[in-house]
C-alpha cells in the first residue's frame, strides 16, 4: 500500500479514536463488565469482538448484503464515456454481494476463546461491454450488456481471542487468527476467468492479527478494533494485498434488552502482489482484472440496533442490524464505488 494512502487512514482515525478516549475517560467507574444486556456486544458487523467464561459456547449466523455501483478512481467518479477513452471496453455498472457466515465460539478458559467462522458468497455483477465495429459503414461501436456471477464457499477463519487486561469496566484482548483458502479462485463466466473481485477466497493463508478493547458504564458501552490481514504465500502467481482497519463504536444502552451503535469503520488495502496471467488479455479490457489498480482506501459509517431477550426459554438469544454507508473513498486504481451495506444477526450464547 502507498504511503499517502496510508497516511490518509491514520489521520480519518485519529479524530474518532481521540473522541473514544474522551469518552472513555469520562465514563471511568467501579461498574462491573455486564454481559447479558444488549451492548455487551459490539455492532453485529464486528468480528471476534468479545471473549467469554471457562466453558460458555456461542453459535451465530450473520447475513451481509453489499451493493456497488459504478467506477471510480481516486476519490472520483468515472463515467462509461471516459473509462472507455482510456481504451477499457467492460464498464462494471453495478454488483451485488451476500454473504452468509456460521459462527462459533468456545471457551476453554476464561484467558482464551477459540472462535471459527465459514462463509458462503454470492457475487453477481452487471455492466456494458462495447464491441469492436465490424465492417464498413459503422461510425458507432455496439455497446451489449451482461452479466456475471459466481457462487460457493468462501475461506474459513479460525481465531484465538486471548484476554490480556480485565479492568473491571473494561477489557482488552488479542486477536490471533488465520484464514483457510478454501473459497474458489478458479470463478469463470462462460469460459472466461473473472476479475479478482469476484473471485470467492483470496487463494492463500492469510495471518488475522489484531487487539480488541471493550467498555462500559450503566448507560454507554464503546469499543475500538485494530486488525490486519497479512497474505503469505501465492496463488496462481499472485497474492491479494495486505489489509488493514482500524473501527471504533459507542453504544447507547436504553434497556438491558435494547440497544443502539454508532461505529466508524477505516480500511486500507494494497494492490494484487504478481498477477494472474490467466487475466493477461482481461486486464486490457476490463480494470478490475488489472494486478496494478486494486490498493485503496475507505472509511464508512454504521448505524446499528441491537436487542437481547432475558429471561424464558429464549433467554441469550441476541438478534442484531448494522446498516453501513461509505463516507469517503480513495483508490490507488480504477474501481467498484460502494452504495451501502446492511448485515443482519443472531447469536445465542450458553
Amino acid at each position: 500500500m502507498s504511503v499517502p494512502i496510508l497516511d490518509r487512514t491514520m489521520k480519518s482515525s485519529s479524530y474518532f479514536y481521540a473522541g473514544v478516549v474522551a469518552v472513555a475517560a469520562l465514563n471511568v467507574s467501579a461498574h462491573d463488565y455486564e454481559t447479558k444486556r444488549a451492548d455487551s456486544h459490539a455492532p453485529i458487523a464486528v468480528m471476534g469482538d468479545h471473549t467469554h467464561k471457562t466453558g460458555e459456547i456461542m453459535l451465530s449466523y450473520r447475513y451481509m448484503q453489499m451493493n456497488m455501483s459504478g467506477l471510480a478512481t481516486g476519490e472520483d467518479s468515472l463515467s462509461t464515456s471516459e473509462l472507455f477513452s482510456q481504451g477499457y471496453s467492460v464498464y462494471a455498472a453495478d454488483m451485488d454481494m451476500q454473504m452468509h457466515m456460521i459462527g462459533a465460539m468456545y471457551a476453554p478458559s476464561d484467558k482464551l476463546t477459540l472462535m471459527s467462522m465459514l462463509m458462503y458468497n454470492r457475487n453477481t455483477m452487471d455492466g456494458t461491454m462495447k464491441m469492436d465495429s465490424m465492417g464498413e459503414g459503422m461510425q458507432m461501436p455496439k455497446m451489449m450488456k451482461h452479466s456475471m456471477e459466481s457462487d460457493g464457499l468462501g475461506d474459513l477463519r479460525l481465531s484465538g481471542l486471548y484476554q490480556i487486561a480485565d479492568l473491571g469496566h473494561a477489557r482488552i484482548h488479542l486477536n490471533l487468527g488465520v484464514s483457510v483458502p478454501t473459497g474458489s479462485t478458479d470463478e469463470k463466466n462462460n469460459g472466461m476467468l473473472l476479475a479478482y473481485p469476484m473471485q470467492l477466497g483470496s487463494g492463500t493463508w492469510d495471518l488475522l492479527p489484531g487487539v480488541t478493547y471493550n467498555a462500559q458504564n450503566e448507560d454507554l458501552s464503546w469499543g475500538a478494533q485494530l486488525t490486519g490481514t497479512f497474505r503469505t504465500g501465492d496463488n496462481n502467481g499472485y497474492s491479494l494485498g495486505h489489509a488493514g482497519r482500524a473501527q471504533a463504536w459507542v453504544a447507547k444502552n436504553w434497556a438491558p434488552t435494547m440497544s443502539t451503535s454508532l461505529r466508524i469503520n477505516n480500511e486500507v488495502w494494497g494492490c494484487v502482489d504478481g498477477e494472474d496471467l490467466r487475466l493477461s488479455m482481461a486486464k486490457m479490457k476490463n480494470p478490475l482484472a488489472n494486478a496494478d489498480l486494486q490498493g485503496g482506501f475507505r472509511s464508512e459509517l454504521g448505524i446499528g440496533v441491537n436487542y437481547y431477550h432475558q429471561g424464558g426459554t429464549l433467554s441469550g438469544h441476541r438478534l442484531a442490524a448494522e446498516f453501513i454507508f461509505p463516507i469517503h473513498e480513495d483508490f490507488e486504481g480504477i474501481q467498484m464505488e460502494r452504495d451501502w451495506s446492511l448485515v443482519l444477526g443472531w447469536q445465542y450464547a450458553f
